[in-house]
């Protein structure tokens, strides 16, 4: 059965879309602690997309607007370089929180990620653009 028959039979195009790239343990979990707080995670088919992004471009040093509970950020890091670093921004301190605790579970070395949390706009004008592959 190809997956076009399959989102035909379901009749469902968005379920089909967003089960047809499971997710690995790690992010589920994260997803799972997210839900509990009423974060907003992005969905698999977006983490996808982040994760192409990411890797056609080359990304080396990537700037997250919206940690979450680190779901978006667990897809990126399966497309930045080896040694990319992923800088993430949120205003709420509970999402760098539980962040840090899935990339601590995904096995990410600290030093490839800097959660930091305050207000986007203040933090943003701080960065220096040109040190940035891509802003998401």
């Amino acid at each position: 059965m190809d997956r076009n028959s399959v989102s035909i039979q379901r009749g469902d195009m968005n379920s089909f879309s967003e089960n047809y790239l499971p997710e690995d343990t790690v992010t589920q979990r994260a997803r799972a602690r997210g839900d509990e707080i009423g974060t907003l995670n992005t969905t698999p088919i977006v983490g996808s997309l982040l994760r192409y992004l990411t890797h056609l471009v080359g990304a080396t040093s990537v700037v997250e607007v919206g940690t979450g509970s680190g779901v978006s950020g667990l897809w990126i890091f399966k497309g930045l370089a080896k040694q990319g670093v992923l800088t993430s921004i949120d205003e709420e301190a509970e999402n760098s929180k539980i962040a840090r605790t899935a990339f601590e579970d995904g096995d990410i070395n600290a030093a490839q990620y800097r959660l930091i949390t305050g207000n986007t706009r203040d933090v943003i004008s701080k960065l220096a653009d040109s040190l940035y592959d891509l802003f998401v």
